[in-house]
């Protein structure tokens, strides 16, 4: 293996790596925004993740009661 190909080889994994890497705190970064914006309000965020063949994503959010009871039904 010449140095050429060793370089692109190592550059390549790296690139790789780093991309994963960026992916994954964009994830945290996001779940972790939107956990955190609905605690701020009293608020209940709770999510279910499958991830393999069914990649399904169910998401539940529940708000407090307005102050006053809100408009009559």
């Amino acid at each position: 293996m010449d140095a050429t190909t060793a370089a692109v080889a190592i550059v390549s994994i790296l690139a790789a790596k780093g991309c994963a890497g960026l992916g994954l705190w964009l994830r945290h970064r996001y779940r972790t925004k939107v956990a955190a914006g609905v605690a701020t309000d009293g608020g209940l965020l709770e999510w279910d993740e499958q991830l393999g063949d069914g990649h399904r994503l169910r998401v539940k959010l529940t708000h407090p009661p307005t102050p006053g009871g809100g408009p009559e039904a």
